[in-house]
């Protein structure tokens, strides 16, 4: 792909709406954690002498229900451009430019840094706001129940809670990725954009109710996983390192799918 158009899709990626889908992901982990409290002086005057970040990150994670919508919102940015380019006549003319290879690996690439970077940033926006309210990173009151009740306790040990914010970061990052390359792969099937914006949601329903009903163990499910309600290691650097190697599989499998169903929408329908 020449350098051009990958700037020209990298201002794409960056724009108004990677800011507004950035700004829904802040709200919906403020939902869960109380946003009806969050402009109450109050509120974070009892929340920073009793509670701490990470435990506000825990009810999140484990009884949050808006935090789930994050396979919606990050395929939001990049994730509906093929729709928009499909139906415009963009598409076959870039493929015949640069190739379907290095289009594949492009449009996907870009997919996984929007739908990631959507996450991630709102993610770390959230932690902050919580920060400003001078609420402590970890409570040291509540280290010793945090250490053996939470998933990724190990990372508590030094009395910080900086790697397990990394690691709930970059889980984030996955989660978001990974939706807005399901919403492009997708796209090469039905080119409305709604429904390629909650496709990632709706597979991701459709997965946990058959978990439910087939009863696949918790320590089994891979939104389990995903969300931080599992650990994927049992260290902060085999975690990292697991994360990454999942990220990788994610642009590969993207790679593939996205290019199968595009050369047969090539082939099959016209724009």
């Amino acid at each position: 792909m020449l350098k051009r158009e990958i700037k020209n899709y990298g201002e794409i990626v960056f724009n108004v709406r990677f800011c507004l889908c950035v700004a829904c992901i802040f709200l919906l982990f403020q939902l869960d954690t109380g946003i009806p409290m969050m402009f109450s002086s109050y509120h974070w005057s009892v929340t920073a002498k009793e509670w701490d970040i990470i435990s506000t990150l825990l009810d999140a994670i484990y009884f949050g229900m808006y935090i789930q919508m994050i396979n919606i919102v990050s395929t939001a940015g990049f994730g509906l451009r093929f729709c928009e380019e499909w139906k415009a006549g963009i598409v076959p003319w870039m493929v015949r430019k640069c190739g379907l290879k290095k289009y594949a690996r492009l449009y996907v690439s870009l997919a996984t840094l929007s739908g990631g970077s959507i996450a991630i940033v709102g993610f770390i926006l959230y932690v902050i706001s919580i920060k400003m309210h001078n609420v402590s990173l970890l409570n040291p009151e509540l280290l010793e129940n945090l250490k053996t009740t939470a998933n990724y306790g190990y990372t508590l040990n030094t009395h910080s809670g900086i790697k397990y914010i990394i690691i709930m970061a970059t889980l984030y990052f996955i989660v978001g990725a990974l939706a807005s390359v399901i919403a492009i792969c997708m796209s090469t099937l039905i080119t409305n954009k709604y429904f390629v914006m909650v496709s990632p949601y709706l597979i991701y329903r459709i997965y946990v109710e058959i978990s439910k009903i087939i009863n696949i163990p918790y320590n089994q499910r891979i939104d389990y996983y995903l969300f931080g309600r599992q650990e994927i290691g049992k260290s902060f650097w085999q975690t990292e390192t697991i994360i990454l190697l999942i990220l990788i599989l994610i642009i590969i499998a993207g790679q593939f799918m996205f290019r199968k169903g595009l050369r047969r929408k090539l082939v099959y329908e016209k724009y």
